[in-house]
């Protein structure tokens, strides 16, 4: 009897190593073969240029990349690039990923940039999109800040649009809406809903 109980505790043993070694093997692939299908359908969809990441983590069906950097193009190639302190991002889902402290840079029209803060973001790379929530700051090369609640960027078009009071600041003047769309990478913006603007006229010469 005991030869036969040592002998299924060795049988055991054996599928118990075997298994950990496919662990070994399946873990990190799984990792790859999620991150190949996010460049894929980047680049096929989003006109995706490249995307870098510090060590990754998996956490169940999650992946947590630190410090992330994704840059691409839109439909008139001027390049946007997005980067975080963190990402997470379901391997069920790989074009989708949540984003902390979302820093983006965005090339406009007229050879004009654009720089938007958040302390949350989300991108979908299969609906062209990323989205910041959360403290929403824009700096333009122009010299406007836009103060925001969230934002939603089209990367294809590379035109913007919040459904929240949005305020613009240049220098002492101010513009308040309850809406704002930008169109084309800044060739039309049109603000909706009840507008507000203060200007400060220059004094007259003497």
């Amino acid at each position: 009897m005991s030869a036969i109980i040592s002998g299924e505790r060795y049988a055991a043993a054996a599928r118990h190593s075997r298994l950990v070694r496919r662990l070994r093997w399946l873990l990190p692939a799984l990792v790859g073969i999620a991150i190949i299908a996010f460049i894929g359908l980047g680049a096929a969809r989003s006109f995706l240029g490249s995307i870098s990441f510090l060590p990754v983590r998996l956490d169940g069906s999650t992946l947590e990349m630190a410090h992330p950097h994704l840059t691409g193009y839109d439909a008139n190639r001027r390049r946007y690039s997005l980067s975080a302190e963190r990402a997470r991002q379901d391997i069920a889902a790989p074009s989708k990923i949540q984003l902390d402290k979302l820093d983006a840079h965005m090339e406009l029209a007229g050879n004009n940039e654009v720089r938007i803060l958040s302390e949350k973001g989300f991108f979908d790379g299969e609906a062209n999109r990323f989205i910041a929530q959360g403290n929403v700051r824009v700096n333009t090369t122009l010299g406007y800040e836009l103060f925001l609640k969230s934002m939603t960027v089209l990367t294809k078009t590379s035109s913007m649009e919040s459904e929240e009071p949005v305020e613009v600041r240049n220098g002492d003047n101010r513009i308040f809406a309850d809406r704002m769309q930008v169109h084309s990478g800044g060739e039309r913006i049109v603000f909706d809903g009840r507008v507000k603007t203060i200007f400060h006229l220059p004094p007259e010469s003497p």
